[in-house]
């Protein structure tokens, strides 16, 4: 909900560009930091030899790459031994923690006119996970922002995964972690709780008959695919009056200026857009019609 505020990467990345500048400022060669300096360690850890190789570094790495520094830059605010990473990550603290209070803001007041309940908040993800005095932070940072003594917070870590968000969720079958397996994980979200909570219908959801589809030979592969294709003229031909309805609906309404609106969104959106041009040139060319 809040893009990379506050996150690994967005720790990351901030520590490596204040570093970057307090080094242009006070130094003239990475030779003279020590090796407590956060850009010097950041080096060592990534096997860098130059800053050049560093930006090369900065400018190829992908997200979950560029995260991958964040535990040292964590390591170096817990042990409180280097500035960047205090100012850094101590900024991180506040946006988790200020987007954390309006989240709940807004909760309470799409909840106005009933009675006061307790707000739980669960923390996931590595940031979370893997650091204590992180969690002890912006929960701290989160009580001091919050004024309302009626409602009480409380905390929990879930666990690694976007399944510990749903962990706090009543209803699936996913409380109890014990003995659940990735694949669980994946038949629970698959099959129960994407299509409840976002509503996807039947063509957004995943083909069982190909599932596996990255296992199957060539032919087979082959066959699926012709055959689903084939299930499509069927459900077209089922829908003939209203196609052809359609059709003589917009020529009757080019024959009288009418315009044709093509809307979509998302992958068909894009087609659409895609399908319009192809029937302007073909309007143009086989018609004389232009479409505007």
């Amino acid at each position: 909900m809040t893009g990379d505020r506050g996150s690994s990467y967005a720790i990351a990345r901030s520590a490596l560009q204040s570093g970057l500048r307090k080094h242009e400022a006070e130094h003239s060669s990475i030779d003279e930091c020590s090796d407590e300096c956060l850009l010097k360690a950041i080096m060592i850890q990534l096997q860098l030899e130059s800053l050049e190789n560093l930006t090369d570094w900065a400018q190829s790495a992908t997200k979950s790459v560029f995260s991958s520094i964040a535990p040292l830059i964590l390591q170096k605010w817990t042990n409180d031994t280097e500035s960047i990473a205090s100012d850094v990550v101590n900024s991180a603290v506040s946006i988790l923690a200020e987007d954390c209070n309006s989240l709940i803001k807004k909760l309470k007041r799409n909840q106005s006119g009933t009675s006061a309940a307790n707000i739980h908040i669960g923390f996931t993800g590595s940031l979370f996970t893997k650091n204590v005095k992180f969690v002890d932070a912006v929960s701290n940072k989160i009580k001091s922002l919050w004024n309302d003594s009626n409602c009480q917070l409380s905390f929990q870590i879930l666990e690694e995964t976007v399944y510990g968000a749903l962990k706090m969720i009543d209803g699936f079958g996913i409380i109890n972690e014990q003995n659940r397996s990735a694949e669980d994980d994946e038949q629970i979200m698959g099959s129960k709780i994407l299509p409840i909570l976002l509503g996807l219908p039947e063509t957004e959801l995943r083909n069982k008959n190909s599932m596996n589809l990255h296992t199957m030979g060539t032919q087979a592969a082959f066959d699926l695919m012709i055959d689903e294709e084939s299930s499509v003229y069927k459900e077209i031909r089922s829908q003939k009056e209203n196609i052809c309805l359609l059709v003589e609906k917009v020529a009757a309404a080019f024959q009288n200026g009418g315009r044709l609106f093509y809307v979509g969104s998302g992958t068909s959106g894009r087609l659409g857009i895609l399908v319009m041009l192809i029937n302007l040139l073909l309007c143009i060319k086989k018609f004389k019609y232009l479409l505007l």
